[in-house]
């Protein structure tokens, strides 16, 4: 019996070779799902990033407009 993965396959087993394959398309398809996750809050961080250096940028604006024209 060898160890793959920590799951107990023998190769003549095809019952435990098709549990072992579909175990890591499980886990394959958890993993994609988390990646799709973390795709989408960084995008929506992104935005939000985008967002306050446009407000930084308008305040060093208006700060140096406060300071030489006033």
């Amino acid at each position: 019996m060898a160890k793959i993965d920590d799951y107990d396959y023998e190769p003549n087993n095809g019952i435990a070779q098709y549990s072992y394959e579909v175990e890591k398309i499980r886990d394959h398809k958890l993993q994609m799902d988390a990646l799709r996750s973390n795709i989408e809050f960084n995008k929506r961080q992104n935005k939000f990033a985008v967002f306050n250096l446009v407000l930084c940028i308008i305040n060093v604006v208006l700060l140096i407009k406060q300071i030489f024209f006033s």
